[in-house]
């Protein structure tokens, strides 16, 4: 999430002088301005973009994960050519499961349900990640997991450990990559009022997967996501923001909420 005028300026500083007699160093920039999920960042000024080779072709994503992308990317540069495959690997079907309750109630069961079938096919713990809307409720859920399905888990700072499932949210895990993604509950509604990214966050989310793609939600969910929009726009009118940030906030406590 580089922004602002003085982002090249601060990167300098982190590099050494130049061994070579001549003085000339370099260093690479790389960066998707689809995955800005930090709140105020904005786009790179154009005058840092002159000179910016585009990159148009993905390779980390099968045929149908990266289709499912494509429906949350959008291009700043309107003469960016449109993004392509790079390769010809179908991959697996995209798994949806519609089965969670509205409460959130059945969060853990769903997700420990999906990771016992994984294991039946051989797919090891440390290539499965799940990711969540938030880094607090990937805690909760490690604890749940950990305590109560006797899943051991680890975040994305320390997912270079053996036999651990990673648990983690879907912004600290931008950057990475799986061979298995879960992705628990992603938000699937726009709301500009309260700036929530959840474009951007499908996009990181979904892009992060090398092979299979698990998508967990409620039957509502599922359809919009599934649908052509991709998402549901939340037109909210002035007199009705508080109780919807309310039910917001009730639903987040409510939907994570366990005992020890």
């Amino acid at each position: 999430d580089l922004f602002n005028e003085h982002w090249p300026e601060l990167l300098k500083l982190f590099h050494n002088e130049p061994d070579d007699p001549y003085g000339v160093s370099y260093f690479w920039v790389m960066f998707d301005s689809n995955q800005y999920v930090q709140p105020g960042r904005k786009q790179l000024p154009s005058t840092h973009l002159k000179n910016a080779f585009r990159l148009t072709h993905v390779l980390r994503n099968t045929e149908n994960v990266f289709n499912l992308s494509k429906k949350y990317f959008s291009s700043f540069d309107q003469q960016n050519k449109e993004i392509k495959l790079g390769h010809t690997e179908v991959g697996l079907n995209i798994l949806w499961v519609n089965e969670l309750q509205e409460d959130g109630s059945n969060c853990c069961s769903l997700v420990d349900q999906q990771i016992g079938k994984l294991r039946e096919k051989g797919v090891k713990n440390e290539d499965i990640a799940i990711l969540t809307r938030t880094k607090l409720l990937s805690t909760q859920l490690t604890s749940m997991l950990e305590h109560n399905y006797k899943v051991q888990c680890q975040n994305a700072e320390n997912y270079i450990q053996s036999n651990r499932v990673i648990v983690d949210s879907t912004r600290r895990f931008k950057g990475l990559e799986s061979k298995v993604v879960i992705l628990l509950d992603p938000e699937y509604t726009v709301n500009q009022k309260f700036g929530n990214q959840a474009s951007e966050l499908m996009y990181v989310a979904v892009s992060r997967c090398n092979c299979y793609l698990i998508i967990i939600s409620t039957k509502s969910g599922c359809e919009w996501l599934q649908s052509d929009a991709g998402l549901k726009n939340l037109n909210l009118t002035p007199e009705n923001w508080f109780e919807d940030e309310t039910f917001l906030s009730s639903q987040l406590i409510a939907r994570f909420h366990y005992d020890n």
